[in-house]
């Protein structure tokens, strides 16, 4: 990006929708009666993955009546990386373009070389995955082909969203080297934030994996390996907002200037988006949003797998027969409240018996710990 003169810019407000984690899988790989499949469906993590049609076009509903200036695509496009499935989402992608909004994208890691990329009828079967120079070929019409500035190495680029806003998106899923931002690419940031703050651009960094953490307790594999060199950069040049996903959880990090917002899953509950809306002096605001479709398929689909999960925990000798049914209660609205962000106060915590089943009978098992993260964090937050 050209430098320009040293002064904040002015220009026309605008807004961006964000959404991430489609994990879109196309119909043309299972056979949704199959059993194969449907074991693939009993030890998912949450997604409703026989909805993606509906998703998508969703998307592509909601995006062109409300029109915004651009739609950001943080990554982990496909379910598992299959390449019949980034084509699909591809050709959904074009039609919003068509109907006037840009669209922008980045890949996840489950969209590059996935090795679970398969099929699943009688078996399961490999399926044709996506390179990284591949889906460079397939997807550089959204974003980088028009880039004001592309790097080389990744398919990172800085896209210019009007006369004093532009994007930095920031790609981490090399083949090699998934989850971590490249030496020649991060020199490549330095640069361009460098260049944008002198021209008093306001920069918005879009990334998959996070470069705050979102979790204290699980952040290993969702943090980008090394984002303490990512934040220091961006904090150098006056970056303050970070848009990412991953997490597959809505949550924002801060630290001291810079702020990194965590978009959910939509393809787990709540089916989460965001809208970010820049004001004329650069300012930015973010409101979550949740799509109106599947909401109950979705609900159902994250209480069986938090059941699931969590059932050999409440097996335990150490845990009395009943107190079982409050505790998985228990454990299910708190985990649903945490992924949408929406935690109460940690007094409502306190009371509820069942919690303190969980930290009496079961506080040093994973799942207790793991209650209490949360509630940790619900003390932060309202603090």
């Amino acid at each position: 990006m050209k430098a320009g003169q040293n002064e904040k810019r002015k220009g026309e407000a605008l807004d961006l929708f964000i959404v991430t984690d489609l994990h879109y899988l196309s119909e043309t790989l299972y056979d949704p009666d199959s059993q194969v499949f449907q074991l693939l469906l009993a030890t998912n993590d949450g997604k409703i993955a026989t909805h993606g049609k509906e998703q998508l076009e969703c998307l592509k509903q909601t995006v062109l009546e409300t029109k915004p200036d651009a739609l950001l695509v943080a990554g982990d496009l496909t379910f598992n990386g299959e390449k019949v499935s980034l084509e699909e989402v591809r050709e959904v992608l074009r039609e919003i373009e068509e109907g006037g909004v840009n669209v922008l994208v980045i890949p996840g890691n489950h969209d590059i070389s996935y090795r679970h990329a398969a099929s699943y009828f009688e078996t399961a079967r490999p399926a044709l995955n996506i390179p990284h120079e591949q889906f460079v070929r397939m997807m550089k019409e959204f974003g980088y082909e028009e880039a004001v500035s592309k790097d080389e190495e990744t398919f990172s680029y800085v896209y210019k969203l009007n006369g004093h806003v532009c994007l930095l998106a920031i790609d981490t899923n090399l083949d090699s080297q998934k989850g971590t931002i490249p030496e020649n690419t991060l020199a490549w940031m330095d640069s361009q934030l460098a260049a944008a703050e002198k021209a008093g651009y306001t920069v918005i960094v879009m990334s998959h994996q996070n470069v705050l953490i979102q979790s204290q307790m699980m952040y290993m594999g969702y943090v980008i390996n090394n984002h303490e060199e990512a934040e220091e950069i961006l904090k150098k040049h006056g970056a303050t907002l970070v848009l990412s996903g991953h997490s597959h959880l809505q949550h924002t990090s801060v630290s001291d200037t810079l702020t990194d917002i965590c978009t959910g899953s939509m393809s787990v509950a709540p089916l989460g988006y965001g809208l970010v809306h820049v004001d004329e002096e650069g300012s930015w605001t973010y409101e979550k949003r949740s799509f109106d479709i599947l909401q109950e398929e979705a609900e159902k689909e994250f209480e069986d797998t938090v059941i699931r999960m969590i059932a050999d925990t409440l097996q335990s000798d150490a845990i009395p027969e009943e107190c079982r049914d409050d505790m998985r209660s228990f454990a299910i609205r708190m985990n649903r409240m945490y992924f949408a962000d929406e935690l109460c106060e940690p007094s409502a915590i306190e009371s509820d018996p069942a919690w303190q089943a969980w930290q009496t009978y079961a506080k040093d098992t994973f799942w207790g710990r793991y209650m209490a993260d949360i509630y940790r964090e619900a003390k932060l937050q309202h603090n």
